[in-house]
Parts: structure tokens; C-alpha cells; sequence
């Protein structure tokens, strides 16, 4: 079959720091795709040598694939494939997919020089809308430069279509909506703006929302769907305070930047959904603190920030994600010192490609509040780290004394013998405790996991003894 390939988007010289890849080419049932490559402004000591991505639409039945490198590669990995692909000659890769995948591509070239490439293969014409429906904004392939903190959901605008090969330059903030859609294969690109901490000295802008990558607050019925989101300046995409929210088929390929955090899901009804998530820090944060962007400041040490706030997170879902750990923090980061409840959080059928200093499900939590009932079922990792989970006094806008408890794992499976497994789970004092963290059947190099004993987990005495079954 023919697969649906984006169109190029022509010139990309205006676009700072997005240029076509020059390391990687791509086809699929030997038709070319235009390559990405996107290098941050200030990429952080791990990471600087940028990442290549593409999107396409597959085709019906077997998809071949073919990566070429420009020049020879000393090893390929795709983790997620198991080894199922062939190395045609030194600088070439090639595989079939005969359903959608998400996939990272590795190419050592040796002497310390490593370069990666996200590619998603993705179900054909998904997103379709009317270019003459004049609630709809229509941003055909090519480039499109809207600035920074761009609100695209006025003048009667509820839909923002970024079309395949569509390069849209900006940083976009919007709040107190109802009903808009960011949609499409195209590519939202950020590398313009710097961190929100290097991007200016008026210290009352602190980290406010204008910093931010995309930035949705206190909006109901949104859908976020299919775009790529590159080099943010700082979190990729933050949902605040928002209720019945779909993000759906995002890639977020962060690759540098400190604070890269890929999704903040601070609401309800939330379900995220097929997304490749890569970030120099946590790649979803199930409940924090956010600005609430209202021009108050209060004095934290010797700088002025924005006043924080935060909301009940619950009832959200988190399903077929692939999470590729750059820097720093968890895959799922519990909480950022939330004030209130943290309920009702189902993750089902996730991967997590690779350990930094935090764990898949972690916590770093110096609030007040109780983070429970969280149900975490039929993942894969491909490292040992399980845990990270942590009960601190109050720091980052958090008043301490929180809790964590209610967990279940299931139907984890783990890439690493038993004994590997770890990190910590840890409270901070009697009451600000950690408990009723149940396992079940999980499974480490296909050994099922019966007692703490046997990992490298560790416990201290604010902490209840995990339960296996």
C-alpha cells in the first residue's frame, strides 16, 4: 500500500534552531519523508545534539521502513522492537510495522557522538476540518511565526489546524475556554524563546505563564490532537485547572532544556492518550502547583515570583505512552506539592525507555495534601527503576505534611533481574506518611516479584512494607 507521507515545509531559514535532519533520511515502502531536526537554545550538559523526528500516515497492510544514516553508524538500537529489524549495511536500518508505533531510534556513531530520532507511525487522516469554517484558524505546510504567549482562540476561532508540514513559531497561552481544539500532523516549534529564568531581568516576571511552551488554564472541553510540540522554553504543554480535556497523538520531543517537563495534567477528566513524551525533567505530572497568572507577586528569598495555586486532580487517565527520560525526574511525577486531593489516577499499557535519577512512578512531594487512589496496570520498562517516591517538608510553593497511599501496580513487566530492581520509597513523619502500595504480579526478567527482600527497594520507617500478591 501507498502511505500517507506530510508534505516539506520549504524553508525553514526563518525558523531559528529547525533545519532538515542531517543525520537521518526515512521511507516508508520506499517513499521519502521529510526529516526534522531541532537543536534548543540552551540545550542542557546531557544533552546537545538536538533530535530528528517525523510523523506519517501508514499504509494498509505491511509499512517498510528504511533509516539511513549519514554516515556509519557503530551500533542502532530500537528498544521497543526487541531487536526485530535487519541492518542492511553500516548506515542503514530497516523494519516492517503493520500497525501504529511510536519509536525511538538510537545511531552511535562512536566517539561519544550519539544522535536519536523519535518517528511516528501514525493512522492516516485523522484530524479533518473545513479550511472555509470561519471558527476554524488554518495553517497550511510551510512556516508561520505568531510570537510569544499567543492566544489563537480569538475572534470567534475555536480551532487551531496545523496542517502536515506546517512549522507554527510561537508559544501559545490561553485561558477561560470553552470548546477549542489544537489539531493536525504539523509542528509547533519553540526554540525561539529562551527559559523563562534566562529570558529576562524584570524579576516580577518570574516563571509566569508567558514562558511557558503551551499553557491551557481554566478551560473546559478542549482537545489537544496530533502535533508535534519542539523545543519548549520551559514545560511543553501545562493543563491548569482545566475539566473534560483529550490530548491525544502528541509527540513532545524536548531534548535539552531544563524544566522540559512534558505534560502537567493538573484538572479533571483529563485523558492523555498516545503520546511520546520525551523531557529533560518529568514527563507528566499528575498534580502541582501552577501560576495563576493573575500579575500578583509575592517574595520567595531574594526574587519575586508569581503567586502559585493549584486544584483537585482526579478522574484522569493516562494510556498507550511512551516515556523517554532525558536528564532528570519520574515518568509519573505524583505530585509537585498540591494542597488538595489527588484521586482516582488510572495509567494503563505505557513503556518507559530509559532510568535517570528519578523512577516511573515518583513523588517529590512537599505539600499538604493526599494524593491516592492510583492504578497502574500492564506497563513495560526497560530498566530497573520502579520507584522514587519521596515525602519532603515544604519547598516549591508546598506547606508540608501531605500523604501518599492507595497504589496498585499490575501487570508490570521489567527489564532487569530481580535483585536490580529499586529505588526508595520514603515518608517524612508519622503522619506524613506513605502506605498501601500494593503489587501485583509483577514481574522482573520474567520473575514474579514476592517480597521487597528481594529488590534493591528501600523503605524507611514512614513508609508501609509494600504488599505483593
Amino acid at each position: 500500500g501507498k502511505p500517507f507521507i506530510h508534505p516539506s515545509p520549504g524553508d525553514l531559514s526563518a525558523i531559528e534552531g529547525m533545519y532538515e535532519s542531517k543525520y537521518f533520511d526515512l521511507s516508508v515502502n520506499k517513499t521519502d519523508a521529510f526529516v526534522y531536526y531541532a537543536l534548543e537554545k540552551n540545550p542542557c550538559r546531557y544533552s546537545t545534539a538536538g533530535i530528528s523526528f517525523v510523523s506519517f500516515g501508514m499504509a494498509d497492510g505491511s509499512n517498510k521502513i528504511d533509516i539511513k544514516a549519514f554516515k556509519p553508524v557503530v551500533k542502532w538500537e530500537i528498544k521497543q522492537l526487541k531487536n526485530k529489524y535487519s541492518t542492511v549495511n553500516d548506515s542503514t536500518i530497516s523494519f516492517e510495522l503493520n500497525e501504529p508505533k511510536k519509536l525511538l531510534v538510537t545511531a552511535d556513531f562512536g566517539n561519544n557522538e550519539v544522535h536519536n530520532f523519535i518517528v511516528s507511525a501514525e493512522k492516516p487522516n485523522q484530524y479533518k476540518v473545513d479550511k472555509n469554517d470561519k471558527s476554524v484558524l488554518y495553517l497550511g505546510s510551510g512556516v508561520h511565526q505568531k510570537g510569544q504567549a499567543w492566544d489563537p482562540f480569538t475572534n470567534g476561532i475555536k480551532t487551531l489546524y496545523l496542517e502536515g508540514g506546517a512549522v507554527l513559531e510561537a508559544t501559545i497561552k490561553t485561558k477561560n475556554k470553552e470548546g477549542v481544539r489544537i489539531l493536525g500532523n504539523g509542528i509547533l516549534m519553540q526554540a525561539k524563546w529562551d527559559h523563562p529564568k534566562k529570558a529576562t531581568n524584570n524579576l516580577e516576571r518570574g516563571w509566569s505563564a508567558n514562558g511557558m511552551g503551551t499553557f491551557i488554564s481554566h478551560s473546559q472541553n478542549v482537545e489537544v490532537k496530533g502535533i508535534a510540540i519542539m523545543c519548549s522554553p520551559s514545560f511543553q504543554l501545562e493543563i491548569a485547572g482545566c475539566k473534560n480535556v483529550v490530548l491525544d497523538n502528541l509527540k513532545l520531543c524536548a531534548h535539552g532544556e531544563v524544566n522540559n517537563d512534558g505534560i502537567h495534567a493538573y484538572g479533571s477528566e483529563i485523558e492523555i492518550n498516545d503520546c511520546f513524551i520525551a523531557a529533560s525533567d518529568d514527563r507528566i505530572c499528575i498534580a502541582g502547583r501552577y501560576d495563576l497568572d493573575n500579575g500578583q507577586v509575592f517574595t520567595n528569598g531574594d526574587s519575586l515570583m508569581y503567586r502559585m495555586t493549584d486544584c483537585i486532580s482526579e478522574n484522569n487517565t493516562i494510556k498507550n505512552c511512551v516515556f523517554w527520560g532525558i536528564q532528570n525526574g519520574g515518568d509519573l511525577m505524583l505530585s509537585w506539592n498540591t494542597s488538595l486531593e489527588t484521586r482516582k489516577i488510572v495509567v494503563e499499557n505505557c513503556e518507559s525507555l530509559t532510568p535517570v535519577n528519578k523512577g516511573f512512578l515518583s513523588a517529590k512531594f512537599g505539600g499538604s495534601g493526599h494524593v491516592r487512589d492510583i492504578s497502574i496496570r500492564n506497563c513495560h520498562l526497560y530498566h530497573p527503576d520502579l520507584f522514587a517516591i519521596e515525602i519532603v517538608e515544604a519547598s516549591c510553593f508546598g506547606y508540608g505534611g501531605g500523604k501518599i497511599s492507595d497504589i496498585t501496580l499490575e501487570n508490570i513487566t521489567i527489564d532487569a533481574e530481580p535483585d536490580q530492581v529499586g529505588k526508595y520509597i520514603t515518608g517524612k513523619t508519622e503522619s506524613s506518611n506513605i502506605y498501601n502500595i500494593v503489587l501485583k504480579n509483577v514481574t522482573a526478567n520474567g520473575k514474579k516479584l514476592t517480597s521487597r527482600g528481594s529488590t534493591k527497594i528501600k523503605l524507611n520507617e514512614f513508609a508501609k512494607e509494600p504488599i505483593f500478591e
